[in-house]
C-alpha cells in the first residue's frame, strides 16, 4: 500500500501558527502562502501553489477556511486526494449571502489597508468565536502579520468564488457556532463540534486532533 503525505493549508495567509495546538499523531507539513501575481486569478493562483506538493504520492489537503477553499481547488487537479476541510466549504453556498454580494460590488478594492489589517477587536472576537485572552492575542498577531496586499486579493477571491464542485473523499470538520463559514448538515462525513467558532483549530484543539488522528489514515 502506498504510503499517503499529509499538507496543511493555513487560514487566509496564516502560517504554521493555525495548527501549534493540535496534538496529531501523524507528521503534516504546512505549506507556505506564495504571493499573489498583479490581478492573479485564483485558478492561476492554485496553479502556482501546487508545485509544493508532491505529485507522485497520495495526498491528504487538510486546509483551515481559505485554505480549505484552495484545497478544493487542488483536488480538482491532482489525483488521489483526501480533503479534510475544517471551519471551510467546498462551495460558496456557505459563505453568508452578504459578504458574497459585497464581493461582487468590487467595495473590497476601494476599502483602506487599515480597515482590514485592524478591524475593532472585539468585532473580531466575535466574528471569530474566540473568548480566552490568549487566543484574542493570537487571533490579533495573526492578521496583523498578514500581507495587506495578500489580504485584499484573498478576501475578492472568497467572495467572487463560484465553486460547486466537491471531491468524493471529502470530510468536514466544522463549529456549530462558526459564524463566517455557515456549518453543513451533518453527516457521515461531517463532524461538527458544540460551541466551536471560526478559530476552531485554536480554541478546540483537543476535539480537533482527536477527529484528524481517527480519520486521517496514512499508511
Amino acid at each position: 500500500m502506498v504510503k499517503k503525505y499529509a499538507y496543511g493549508i493555513g487560514g487566509l495567509g496564516v502560517d504554521e501558527r493555525i495548527f501549534q495546538y493540535l496534538n496529531l499523531t501523524f507528521d503534516i507539513e504546512v505549506l507556505k502562502w506564495i504571493t499573489p501575481l498583479s490581478n492573479e486569478s485564483f485558478t492561476s493562483y492554485v496553479e502556482r501553489f501546487s508545485k509544493q506538493i508532491d505529485s507522485t504520492k497520495q495526498v491528504v489537503l487538510i486546509g483551515i477556511s481559505f485554505g480549505g477553499m484552495l484545497a478544493i481547488e487542488l483536488s480538482k487537479i491532482l489525483t488521489n486526494v483526501q480533503v479534510v476541510l475544517i471551519s471551510s466549504t467546498p462551495t460558496n453556498r456557505a459563505i453568508p449571502f452578504v459578504l458574497r454580494l459585497l464581493g461582487q460590488s468590487g467595495i473590497i478594492q476601494v476599502l483602506p489597508n487599515a480597515i482590514l489589517k485592524h478591524p475593532p477587536a472585539f468585532a473580531l472576537h466575535w466574528i471569530f468565536g474566540v473568548k480566552q485572552l490568549k487566543h484574542k492575542q493570537l487571533l490579533i498577531e495573526i492578521i496583523e502579520s498578514i500581507d495587506p496586499s495578500f489580504l485584499t486579493w484573498a478576501i475578492r477571491c472568497i467572495m467572487k468564488w463560484q465553486n460547486s464542485y466537491s471531491p468524493l473523499n471529502l470530510v468536514y470538520i466544522h463549529g456549530k457556532d462558526d459564524r463566517l463559514i455557515l456549518p453543513p448538515r451533518e453527516s457521515q462525513n461531517t463532524h461538527l463540534i458544540d460551541c466551536g467558532g471560526h478559530f476552531l483549530s485554536i480554541t478546540h484543539a483537543k476535539e480537533v486532533s482527536e477527529l484528524l488522528n481517527t480519520l486521517v489514515e496514512l499508511d
